[in-house]
């Protein structure tokens, strides 16, 4: 790299290593040659491999050519009409006996018309004896946090409901699960009409209750799995209705499973999980006599119990008279990883076998306490996110508070798959942020580097009305200092992002899952 923040595009000759990949060909065309055989200006530029500029920052482009034997004379480089808007480059002049120059290029504000679509970058190499041009593909990503005001109405889809219960990619779409309904979204944030019924699905349980909430996961065959509750066929009981939806956004009469919840009260859905084989786990509150259980079942992939997990096809943990919803994260081996946090804001860690035992060789006979891996003058109010990574590395993430002064610091821990910190992550196996007097983390994503995005909120004081925030790191949980001051940025419009979130690195674009103007959203910024 030639300064901070800049990237280095390497042009090369086709029978050099280019000194970077990207997934555009490359195309050269000598415009000076009536037949393509002649070099009248006496050099020829090497293929132009296509690349990244990104706005308010310069990109040095190294150009490399050949010389005919009897050409030595100085080569300018510079840019060749037509130039698009924004884009700028001062000319070089390369001395004799040298075949390559560095074009510095820089995007302006005005480059923002150009966002993310391909546009034709013209390189001129001028001699005493003519000219030669080549020609590259350039794409115009914004600034870090930048949102894409390309991606549905001014970077942002919006859905008429106040709560989440999913989101799962297929392909370039997005399916959002909101309230008692669907929705699916192109890549471009439009509703994609060859879905339900013009892009909106609203599955129909028998006795979904009238505040009833449906979770979406993704099937291994490309379909979706809905969990929801509903009315019970015993008064003062809950149903927990488990139905697949076809690509198409329809329901399939063959599957639906009304599972009465016999021995309590009430239950209550809050996360779902589908493991290998579309086996599908639900985790919830189970309540009776005003107490609640940590309770996840286990179905199978026609939408039955499996009575071979735990007992009777349940798992039940029990850390007190109350409890936070509970959140589910399948294990490479099949077994899972729950996550829930008492009334005294202890978090616990668990980790079962596929057939519901404990995993003796996690933490202490099973269970990990995640309040035991901060410092005794921290608690932890709230858990945001919990995933496990290629089965071997769990994340947990949330906020936690500290006794004195009063703040709040967002959190990301990093366990090893016996439940041990991992030293290799942050200090200890702990990464964590406090750049307002409230912080959160509520996603994570990996990129193919191994560096990590990390989306939460921020407030000016606890209780305050938090923002979206955003950040970069390393794989060893570094921050990424070109990613703006100290590695993080303010996402610039009203978005809190929630427990969701993946990363298009074609377009160097990143879609978040969260809440804006108290409304489900979806948004997408440059990364």
């Amino acid at each position: 790299m030639r300064s901070a923040g800049c990237v280095a595009f390497a042009c090369a000759f086709a029978w050099l290593v280019m000194a970077c990949q990207f997934e555009r060909p490359t195309d050269v065309l000598p415009v000076d040659a009536a037949d393509g055989d002649a070099n009248l200006s006496g050099v020829r530029i090497g293929p132009l491999a296509g690349g990244w500029v990104r706005i308010d920052e310069a990109t040095t482009i190294v150009v490399s050519f050949e010389r005919d034997p009897a050409f030595d004379g100085p080569v300018t480089l510079s840019l060749g009409a037509p130039v698009p808007t924004g884009l700028t480059a001062d000319p070089v002049i390369v001395p004799p006996g040298q075949a390559n120059g560095e074009l510095v290029l820089r995007a302006g504000s005005a480059a923002g018309a150009q966002l993310g679509p391909q546009a034709d970058l013209w390189v001129v190499a001028t001699t005493s004896q003519g000219t030669t041009t080549a020609k590259m593909d350039i794409l115009v990503a914004g600034r870090p946090g930048m949102v894409d005001e390309r991606y549905g109405v001014v970077g942002v889809v919006a859905m008429p409901v106040a709560d989440a219960g999913g989101f799962v990619r297929q392909g370039d779409r997005l399916v959002v699960a909101g309230g008692d309904r669907l929705w699916r979204w192109t890549s471009e944030g439009a509703l994609d009409s060859s879905f339900g019924s013009a892009g909106e699905l609203v599955p129909v349980f028998n006795r979904m209750s009238a505040t009833g909430r449906v979770f979406v996961a993704g099937l291994a065959t490309g379909r979706l799995l809905l969990v929801g509750n509903g009315i019970g066929e015993v008064a003062g009981r809950s149903d927990v209705f488990l139905q697949r939806v076809t690509m198409d956004g329809q329901l399939d009469p063959t599957y639906i499973e009304s599972f009465d919840v016999q021995a309590v009260d009430t239950f209550t859905v809050s996360a779902v999980a589908v493991g290998p084989g579309d086996s599908i786990f639900v985790a919830g509150l189970a309540w009776q006599a005003g107490e609640n259980a940590v309770v996840v079942r286990k179905f199978d992939d026609r939408g039955q119990l499996d009575a071979s997990f735990g007992q009777a096809g349940a798992i039940s943990l029990d850390y007190g008279t109350s409890h936070n919803p509970p959140t589910v994260a399948v294990a490479a081996d099949g077994g899972i990883i729950v996550a829930a946090m008492d009334s005294s804001s202890l978090v616990h860690l668990s980790r079962w076998t596929a057939a519901g035992a404990p995993v003796t060789s996690f933490g202490s006979a099973g269970e990990v306490l995640v309040n035991d891996m901060l410092s005794p003058q921290q608690t932890f109010p709230s858990l945001e996110y919990l995933s496990a990574r290629n089965g071997a590395d769990i994340w947990i993430a949330g906020m936690y508070t500290l006794s004195a002064p009063l703040n709040a610091e967002g959190v990301l821990v990093r366990a090893t798959s016996n439940g041990a910190l991992d030293p290799a992550f942050g200090t200890n196996g702990v990464w964590s942020v406090m750049r307002g007097d409230a912080d959160t983390i509520m996603s994570v994503v990996e990129l193919g580097d191994g560096s990590l995005l990390v989306a939460g909120g921020t407030a000016p004081a606890l209780g305050g009305q938090l923002s979206g925030r955003l950040y970069h790191l390393s794989a060893s949980g570094q921050p990424i200092l070109d990613f703006g001051p100290a590695g993080a940025v303010d996402v610039d419009f009203p978005f809190l992002p929630a427990g969701f979130a993946y990363a298009d690195p074609s377009q160097r674009s990143w879609y978040l899952g969260g809440y804006s103007a108290g409304r489900l959203a979806v948004t997408r910024v440059w990364y």
